[in-house]
C-alpha cells in the first residue's frame, strides 16, 4: 500500500482504498454495502458533503440524497461522472469489488 497525496492508501494501480472501518460504519456488516451505501463511503471518506458532489454534477441535492438513500438510481452518464468525481471505479460501486474504490 501507497498513500495518495491527501494520505489516503492506495494500491499499486492507484486505487483509493476505504478503510474496513469506514465501510461497516455505513451498512457493510448489515449487508446493506450496495450502491448507495458504496456511494455514501466514498463521499464521506473524501471529506466531501452531499451538495459538493450535487453541484458538481449539476444536480439538485436532493435528487444526489436519493442516490445514497436508495429511492433511486444513478444514470450511466451520471455512475460515469460520479466515478471520476469521487475517483471510485465503477466496480466498486457496483459491488464487485470490495476493497479499492479507483484512480485518484
Amino acid at each position: 500500500m501507497m498513500t495518495d497525496d491527501g494520505n489516503r492508501k492506495v494500491d499499486k494501480w492507484g486505487w483509493l482504498v476505504i478503510p474496513k472501518g469506514v465501510r461497516e460504519g455505513l451498512g457493510e456488516s448489515r449487508g446493506e454495502w450496495a450502491l448507495n451505501g458504496r456511494l455514501r463511503a466514498a463521499r464521506a471518506y473524501l471529506g466531501l458533503t452531499q451538495r459538493d458532489v450535487a453541484k458538481h454534477l449539476h444536480l439538485d441535492r436532493s435528487t444526489y440524497s436519493y442516490y445514497e438513500t436508495g429511492k433511486s438510481h444513478p444514470s450511466l452518464r451520471v455512475l460515469r461522472e460520479l466515478c471520476e468525481y469521487l475517483g471510485v471505479s465503477p466496480e466498486f460501486l457496483l459491488g464487485l469489488e470490495r476493497g479499492g474504490t479507483g484512480k485518484r
